[in-house]
């Protein structure tokens, strides 16, 4: 075959048999018919389960039942900064003014566009990174070794393990933030 750069030898089509066969595995017709088959299931299931809950609810008779409200958590109970007589019930109820609320409303908003910001940063650096980690790799290999001709492997391999950890760790945070904005 054809050189794939101007200083690159010619090379034989053999030689990407392996890689084309593995491909194949992924990228072929079946993948189709697998994709629209698990979607016209997908669907049915989901009617099917939707039929299979109303004649259960109509059998037990439970179609009109409705959840019970849930109390107020002690710790919303404790930090709410003053109670509110209920309309409706006439109970003493914790509440926050609509000020206060909205303003923590708006402020865990913003902290989770901050974190999606912050996840396409990683993406976008990871992505970089793969690429020049490739062209690194490459221009300081000798053509004909094998560091030249996996470059892109390498690439991916150590972009995914880079990908891990972010992934890991960010996990993390979100976990602490979870905690910490339910308890605000």
């Amino acid at each position: 075959m054809c050189p794939l750069c101007n200083i690159c030898s010619s090379w034989n089509y053999s030689s990407i048999c392996i890689t084309y066969k593995a491909g194949l595995l992924f990228d072929n017709g079946g993948t189709v018919f697998f994709s629209v088959f698990m979607s016209l299931w997908a669907v049915t299931f989901l009617e099917y389960w939707k039929r299979t809950c109303s004649a259960l609810s109509h059998r037990w008779d439970c179609h009109d039942f409705q959840d019970i409200e849930e109390r107020p958590r002690p710790e919303f109970t404790a930090m709410a900064p003053m109670t509110m007589r209920n309309p409706v019930t006439g109970a003493e109820e914790p509440y926050f003014p609509e000020t206060k609320r909205f303003n923590r409303t708006v402020t865990g908003c913003m902290v989770i566009i901050i974190m999606v910001a912050v996840v396409l940063m990683f993406l976008i650096a990871i992505i970089l990174y793969r690429t020049i980690l490739s062209i690194i790799i490459y221009k300081s290999a000798t053509a004909d070794s094998f560091f030249s001709s996996s470059a892109g492997r390498i690439a991916s391999l150590s972009g995914s393990v880079v990908n891990l950890i972010v992934i890991l760790m960010l996990s993390r945070v979100y976990i602490t933030l979870a905690h910490i904005l339910t308890r605000w």
